[in-house]
């Protein structure tokens, strides 16, 4: 049973990257002193269709495992400066 579900989670990761069901969020990060943003930190968010958000505690360990994170991070990346380049 255990395998099976395994499988069944790495496939619907699979497909998740493949129909674009990732997302980015982005977390500023703050110089205590001056109250001041220095950067943003993106966070990958999977929001899978018939069961809502996934942790990345559940998926990014499977993406690592399974050699998923290489496209994924590539992804991240790409889009990170893509949508960066639009803020003011």
């Amino acid at each position: 049973a255990w395998v099976q579900a395994r499988r069944r989670r790495e496939n619907e990761l699979r497909e998740a990257f493949a129909r674009g069901q990732f997302s980015l969020v982005y977390q500023p990060l703050m110089d205590a002193r001056s109250d001041r943003i220095l950067a943003f930190e993106a966070l990958l968010r999977w929001h899978h269709p018939e069961h809502g958000p996934v942790s990345p505690a559940e998926f990014v360990p499977l993406a690592e495992e399974t050699g998923l994170i290489v496209p994924i991070g590539a992804w991240v990346m790409q889009t990170a400066f893509a949508e960066a380049t639009a803020w003011p």
